[in-house]
């Protein structure tokens, strides 16, 4: 399958739910409804070079004999880290909710995308439901998630200047879990000239002090989780899962009923 060239995004966004109907179809998940796609990654943050891959995130509602048969039904299909391009990982419709209820930083961005993205009139019914996605819950995922990428690949000076393009994801994720907690949305596109991109490309091109940006994330982390716990959070503790349930329960009868026309 050919990869979606990135300047085509702005009048061709239909090119995205080809590249997932493609890839789904290849996988034997004939039938299947794409919900979403979006360009992900360096891209979708403006914090891309021009070395930098083009990757893709979609959801996607599984067809019924996927659900009710006998068949195995797979919840995400991927080709990473090892297979051919394009590089793509898709999430059925379910998979991707519970997620979402955990406040999975990456699944969160989806519902912000607002660029490089091919959406239905179903998703965009999910994405209103966005205010109410932003909790705790989602807070203290954010810093986990810091937590755990520093714990596995940061352990060693060396390594942290070895992998210095990836450590500005720990500050990314720093800095959108602060919006949170101002009642902010997170911020999935950078525009050009805001002082955060470019402080996040010099991180990206390996222009800082790996102990000061080190003392920065250990500083963040502390802040951020003192913030949280503190009982003037007025943030919600979690999502409210019948919110989430419903959306799911209509759209995928919407869905069927929509088969079940064609088919007559």
């Amino acid at each position: 399958m050919e990869q979606v060239q990135i300047q085509q995004r702005e009048e061709g966004d239909v090119e995205l739910r080809r590249v997932a109907e493609q890839f789904l179809e290849s996988k034997g998940c004939r039938g299947a409804k794409v919900l979403f796609v979006m360009i992900t990654g360096s891209h979708s943050y403006n914090l891309a070079r021009d070395s930098s891959d083009i990757d893709y995130f979609g959801v996607f509602l599984a067809p019924l004999p996927h659900i009710l048969g006998l068949s195995a039904h797979l919840d995400c299909f991927t080709n990473q880290p090892n297979g051919p391009p394009p590089d793509i990982e898709l999430y059925e419709a379910k998979k991707f909710c519970l997620l979402l209820k955990e406040g999975n930083p990456f699944i969160l961005e989806a519902i912000f995308s607002k660029r490089l993205i091919y959406q239905t009139k179903a998703f965009v019914a999910l994405k209103e439901l966005r205010k109410h996605l932003l909790t705790k819950e989602a807070v203290r995922m954010y810093v986990s998630y810091v937590r755990h990428f520093m714990k596995k690949d940061f352990l060693a000076k060396n390594a942290m200047r070895r992998r210095g393009k990836r450590i500005y994801h720990t500050v990314r994720l720093l800095n959108e879990a602060q919006r949170i907690l101002r009642r902010e949305e997170p911020l999935v596109w950078l525009d050009n000239e805001t002082v955060e991109r470019q402080y996040l490309m010099d991180i990206k091109c390996e222009r800082y002090n790996i102990e000061e940006l080190v003392e920065k994330i250990n500083t963040m982390i502390d802040e951020i989780t003192r913030q949280v716990e503190s009982e003037d959070c007025d943030l919600p503790e979690r999502v409210d899962e019948q919110k989430l349930n419903l959306w799911l329960i209509n759209t995928r009868k919407h869905y069927l009923d929509s088969q079940q026309t064609e088919a007559k």
